[in-house]
């Protein structure tokens, strides 16, 4: 009725509060599952984990064909987990199907067909700033159509209040800084709150995946003021599985996203207005190895720089952020220890 799963962070520069400059281990997840019944149908889960926020979100790297998580679901969770409380919901059925996509389908796994989730908001490994927790709700189906196909339907959503953190505005603004309405660079807290709605295909061999939120959060304007703003944006993505062989596949994706609204984990809440376009081909000679090419094409706010806002030859407020383009050309290799 117990189990536990913990994953320790080693490879990248650590985000946890007060050590944004060194690199340390950090916990990717850290949590416990307690199982009422036999059939594990009710489970209460405790710690560091992944909160309802998206589709996009739940699936890890390993089974993603795109190497990036779209920027709009992905704007709602720092690395995509939080240190909270969950209760959720499968009946039997549906763990057959989660479990069928999640081992032949690139799907995310269990994560309830109903889920709710208390969390504290700041994103992982940073210290809650407030005494709001936010509360994310996911109800999701996955479906078999005729022929044994499947298909995944579902909603997330979310709310609570995030404190962004400003940044000093310094060196002439140029850099990405913020102030609060009152004009003042000390942090304060927004409402966050977002729905999510998702519809997954998997490749059989054809397949799709679609997502769209909306809903308002902090967002750094022109004007260098953070302010509650509506966003919006989703992406969808076409894909298709050749399985030249008993242990040899490729998953041929191509995915179109947009993104109009806030970084609210970013300096200031950045404007993260975005486009992108983005091909590519993951290729498993075997289950073990996986390699990925892809190629995006971008159109979007610069996050970390902006053209300083000068009246009469001074220096007044942080300016506008530059638009930007460019064409990403990436390669990728995976090792699975399975």
């Amino acid at each position: 009725h117990v189990s536990f799963f913990v994953q320790p962070d080693l490879a990248r520069a650590s985000t946890a509060s007060g050590f944004a400059n060194t690199h340390v281990m950090t916990m990717r997840d850290a949590y416990g599952d307690w199982n009422f019944d036999k059939d594990k149908e009710f489970r209460f889960r405790a710690g560091l984990q992944r909160v309802p926020c998206s589709f996009d979100n739940y699936q890890a790297s390993r089974v993603r064909m795109a190497i990036d998580r779209a920027d709009a679901t992905n704007s709602c969770a720092s690395s995509e987990r939080d240190m909270g409380l969950s209760f959720m919901w499968t009946p039997k059925v549906a763990q057959q199907r989660f479990k069928q996509m999640l081992d032949y389908m690139n799907g995310p796994g269990d994560y309830g067909v109903f889920n709710v989730t208390v969390y504290n908001g700041q994103g992982l490994n940073q210290v809650e700033t407030n005494s709001d927790k936010h509360v994310g709700v996911r109800a999701a189906w996955p479906f078999e159509l005729p022929g044994g196909r499947l298909m995944e339907v579902g909603v997330n959503a979310m709310r609570g209040v995030f404190t962004v953190n400003n940044g000093t505005c310094a060196n002439g603004f140029t850099s990405i800084c913020g102030l609060n309405e009152s004009r003042s660079s000390s942090a304060r807290g927004y409402q966050d709150e977002r729905v999510n709605f998702y519809v997954y295909y998997p490749p059989q061999p054809w397949g799709f995946i679609a997502e769209y939120v909306t809903g308002r959060g902090p967002k750094r304007g022109a004007d260098g003021i953070v302010r509650e703003s509506h966003l919006n944006g989703g992406y969808v993505q076409g894909h298709y599985q050749w399985k030249y062989s008993d242990v040899g596949l490729a998953n041929i994706y191509t995915r179109w996203q947009e993104y109009h609204g806030g970084i609210k984990f970013q300096t200031s809440a950045a404007d993260g207005r975005m486009s992108e376009l983005e091909t590519g081909i993951a290729w498993q000679p075997d289950p073990q190895w996986e390699f990925t090419l892809a190629y995006a094409y971008a159109n979007r706010l610069n996050t970390f720089n902006t053209t300083p806002n000068v009246i009469a030859g001074a220096v007044t407020t942080p300016g506008q952020q530059l638009e930007s383009q460019g064409n990403l050309l990436r390669f990728q290799a995976i090792w699975f220890w399975n």
